[in-house]
């Protein structure tokens, strides 16, 4: 999976919240005509940023992205959530603008849904994602879990609200829940969809070989 940018004031590049491609982005101050009010005709901290590969404009006020709001500039879900968990993944990314607490709340429990549909057996989010990881779930993604407190004394319980997050960790969790979702549904399913598309003899001639000895 390609690592997503959320679009920042200034940043040369990052991930388009019109296209979502990871393109260069072309700035441009805003200046008024004939505004009297206003030092020298110019609108104090207006920007104006041009996507190269898709020709949109992005608007920013004093850091802040003003227009679009309602795609947010997070990442798009993976296709391959459930439609539970796409559903709070994708009313998090209606409200991460204007409520990053609330969107991560959103996310937790998303994340949560998630870890129980792949471990069903597990209740607890902290031993699902370390039994996700036994099962070949890259162990960086654990950490990124510790990262925005997930597990461990301080774990914050899915769906409630802490006062400490912000815009950074609402988009941690947005790729959390992605990269989850490639490396134990996606990635596994491409997998499996190259073996099937090989011929049946080739097919059973690697799981002939792949087959344990048998015992006497």
């Amino acid at each position: 999976m390609i690592p997503f940018v959320a679009p920042n004031d200034g940043l040369q590049a990052f991930n388009c919240p019109h296209c979502y491609a990871y393109a260069r982005q072309h700035w441009y101050d805003a200046y008024g005509v004939a505004v009297a009010d206003l030092p020298n005709g110019r609108p104090p901290g207006v920007r104006f940023s041009l996507c190269a590969h898709c020709q949109e404009w992005c608007v920013w006020r004093g850091g802040e992205m003003l227009d679009p709001r309602t795609t947010s500039g997070v990442p798009q879900p993976s296709p391959d959530l459930s439609p539970e968990v796409e559903r709070e993944y994708r009313e998090a990314a209606e409200v991460v603008s204007t409520s990053p607490r609330a969107a991560a709340a959103l996310l937790r429990l998303a994340l949560q849904k998630l870890c129980r549909e792949l471990e069903p057996d597990e209740r607890d989010l902290s031993n699902a994602i370390g039994a996700l990881v036994r099962r070949g779930l890259s162990p960086s993604i654990q950490r990124a879990a510790d990262y925005v407190r997930f597990i461990g004394n301080e774990a914050v319980h899915p769906g409630r609200i802490d006062m400490s997050d912000n815009r950074d960790t609402a988009i941690t969790l947005f790729q959390l829940i992605n990269l989850i979702a490639e490396g134990m549904i996606s990635a596994p399913r491409r997998v499996d969809e190259l073996f099937d598309s090989m011929p049946e003899g080739v097919r059973d001639a690697i799981q002939r070989r792949d087959a344990p000895p048998r015992t006497e």
